[in-house]
């Protein structure tokens, strides 16, 4: 009499190409999702290079501030966000 458990143990082409399938979609998310962060860190911190004195106070940032988050790399995640 075959074990009805073996069944389900042996990994079928089918799903395992299914597992396949979605981690290769959340890694294709994870990264579109990382290129959009760096993207965005990227023009935020050149933009902090324009501002002014007064602009910078608006949002609560010294000169001091925006040069120290201007300079840091583009991958560089702030976890202030």
């Amino acid at each position: 009499m075959k074990n009805n458990n073996m069944c389900h143990q042996v990994n079928h082409p089918r799903s395992l190409l299914i597992k396949v399938l979605y981690l290769l979609n959340y890694n294709a998310q994870t990264l579109t999702d990382n290129i959009a962060l760096f993207s965005h860190n990227y023009h935020s911190r050149k933009a902090l290079k324009s501002l002014d004195t007064k602009a910078l106070q608006d949002i609560g940032m010294t000169q001091a501030d925006a040069n120290k988050e201007s300079i840091k790399p583009f991958w560089f995640y702030n976890e202030k966000h």
